[in-house]
């Protein structure tokens, strides 16, 4: 899909410099408020993609420290299935780091997360100020 974004970002691009050189050359009144319309439509459009892509590339990393989160998981799950009695104290220290970086990447999974609901929520903000 970022394949797909970035060939439409170009193909936005190229029309939207194609439509300012057309505003520059100047035409028209009614011509050159078609022209502006389209213009601003192509930088909805950009702005849009930007924003796509980069919703991309946040549940990429999610999915990265998903990922993370579940073989630390398993490690953990190794060392937690090992009777008290016979762990040595690497066993423990070994079983201790793997915890610490299960939360950290917890901690980064759940910024991504309210990083990703706020950049939502702005956007929608922003729609619904396009719309009115």
């Amino acid at each position: 899909r970022l394949e797909e974004i970035e060939e439409q970002f170009r193909e936005v691009e190229q029309r939207g410099n194609e439509l300012e050189r057309a505003l520059r050359a100047g035409s028209k009144s009614q011509e050159s408020s078609d022209l502006l319309g389209q213009w601003l439509r192509l930088v909805h459009e950009k702005h849009f993609l930007v924003s796509e892509e980069s919703d991309l590339m946040i549940e990429s990393q999610e999915l990265e420290l998903e990922e993370q989160q579940s073989a630390l998981e398993l490690q953990l799950r190794g060392y937690l299935d090992l009777d008290d009695a016979i762990k040595t104290h690497k066993d423990r220290a070994e079983e201790a780091t793997i915890l610490s970086r299960m939360l950290e990447v917890v901690d980064k999974r759940n910024a991504l997360i309210t990083f990703l609901d706020e950049k939502r929520l702005k956007d929608m903000t922003e729609q619904l100020h396009v719309l009115h």
